[in-house]
This record gives C-alpha cells, sequence and structure tokens, in this order.
C-alpha cells in the first residue's frame, strides 16, 4: 500500500517537474526580443581648412601666388605667423583691414601658418619691416603732437632715423626734428604727414603701435627693444596690463622670447 503511493507520487512529481522544465525551454521562444538601439551616429568631422587654398583665394591676387610679392604689394614670405595676424587686422600702409566677419581666427591661423612656413624671402621680409616700422614711428609722432606733447613725438622721430633708408626721408625727418625743435610744431606736422603718407589706422592708438614693435622685438630677439616699448606702453597701462607686460619682461630677460611673444599678443587683444 505505501510502496503503492510512493510510486503514485514519485509519478506526480516527475510530471510536476517534467512540465517546468518544458516551461524553462519554452521561456525564451515566447519572450519578445528587446530591440537593440542604434549605435548614435558619429559627430561630423569637421572640416579641413588648407591654408594655401585660402592664401590663393585671400591674399594671392596681391601678394603673388607664392607670396613672392608684386608691383601691387610687397613679399610677405616668411614672414611670422604673429606678425602676419597682426597685418591682417591692423594693416599698416594701404592693405585694408580683414575683421573676423571676413575672415576667421581659424582661417586666419591657417594663412599665417602657410605664409610662414615660406622662408625663401626672409631678406625682402625684414627690409619691408623696417620700412613699416619707420612709418609707425612717424605716426606715432603725429599722435604725439595730436596729443600736445612735443617732446614724445621728438623722441618718434629719432627712432624713425635709424630705420630710415632713404636719403630724402632721413632729410625730411630731421626737417622736421628741427621744426619742432623751433617750435613750429604745426608745420612739423604737416611734414611728418608728407612722410607717413597716411593717417594711422583707425583704431590704432599710441599704446597698440608700442605692442607691435614690442612683438617686432620679441620676433628679433632684441631684448633692448622689446624693453624699449613696453617701458612706454605702461606708462598708460592698467594695473592688469602692467602686471603681464612685466611679466613678458621677465620672460624676456630670462631669452625666453617664445613665451614673452604669447604674454604681448594676450596685451594685444586686449
Amino acid at each position: 500500500m505505501n510502496s503503492k503511493k510512493t510510486k503514485r507520487g514519485f509519478s506526480i512529481l516527475l510530471a510536476i517537474f517534467s512540465v517546468a522544465v518544458i516551461l524553462v525551454l519554452l521561456l525564451p521562444a515566447c519572450r519578445k526580443a528587446t530591440p537593440v538601439a542604434p549605435p548614435p551616429p558619429s559627430p561630423a568631422a569637421v572640416p579641413q581648412i588648407d591654408g594655401k587654398n585660402l592664401y590663393t583665394q585671400k591674399c594671392a591676387v596681391c601678394h603673388g601666388p607664392n607670396a613672392e610679392g608684386t608691383s601691387v604689394a610687397p613679399p610677405i614670405a616668411g614672414h611670422s605667423m604673429s606678425s602676419v595676424k597682426m597685418q591682417v587686422r591692423n594693416p599698416m600702409g594701404t592693405m585694408m583691414a580683414f575683421p573676423p566677419s571676413q575672415l576667421s581666427d581659424r582661417e586666419l591661423d591657417k594663412i599665417a601658418e602657410f605664409i610662414a612656413s615660406l622662408g625663401e624671402a626672409k631678406t625682402p621680409v625684414q627690409e619691408w619691416e623696417k620700412e613699416t616700422t619707420e612709418t609707425m614711428h612717424h605716426w606715432m609722432a603725429l599722435l604725439a603732437i595730436k596729443d600736445g606733447d612735443a617732446e614724445d613725438a621728438k623722441h618718434h622721430l629719432q627712432d624713425a632715423l635709424t630705420f630710415v633708408k632713404e636719403p630724402m626721408h632721413k632729410t625730411e625727418t630731421e626737417k622736421a626734428l628741427n621744426m619742432i625743435a623751433q617750435g613750429k610744431v604745426h608745420d612739423a606736422e604737416h611734414e611728418i604727414e608728407e612722410m607717413a603718407g597716411a593717417e594711422s589706422p583707425s583704431g590704432v592708438t599710441m599704446q597698440r603701435f608700442h605692442l607691435i614693435l614690442a612683438q617686432r622685438g620679441v620676433e628679433a630677439e632684441s631684448a633692448t627693444n622689446v624693453k624699449h616699448h613696453l617701458d612706454h606702453f605702461v606708462i598708460k597701462a592698467t594695473e592688469a596690463e602692467k602686471k603681464i607686460a612685466q611679466e613678458a619682461l621677465e620672460l624676456v630677460g630670462k631669452g625666453n622670447f617664445h613665451e614673452a611673444e604669447h604674454e604681448i599678443e594676450e596685451l594685444l587683444g586686449m
């Protein structure tokens, strides 16, 4: 009797176990597959900017296909990146300015990088920079006269004499100096205007001229020129500007002209 009950109970347990196994095996087939989300689309690749192509589009018509210069504009091959960017944003001479709305900072960086890679015209570049430095000192003399500071105007004319190459310009600069010495400041102003060829570019102040010339001193690794122009700059600088200028001077004193250039670029941006 007990044996029969035991067998019946075992049969029932076996049947239950068998049903459970079947249900377990069938469950995955009955379950709906969870949809797998597609991978997120990869971000669009940042379009590459070709400095050479940009130069061809924006600059070659005046400066030549290889920055070798034309009858319209001087050679610029071999200019440093900072010099190119400075000339594009605040041009010296008759060149028109290109604001960020016409040429973005990223595009300008690429153009400047391309021009800096062309090192074969280094001597003409240096001569051109001497001429524009002379012109800047003439403009600075004019700004000093407009501010009523004849002594500062004399200082800038004397600086200009160190860059003058043409005998006629040298004679005219000396003539303007003599006029100021005689108190004929208004006549000297007209004489300087003739040499400068045009008024100072809009928005370029005496402070900015000093920074531009300090930057050129950094590029030439001339600690004397950097100190000379930063000393003038700090006279009317804010406390924040004075701190950065001092950092630049300390870097120059250590011979670290590359880092000093970044400090001056920051001042120009301010």
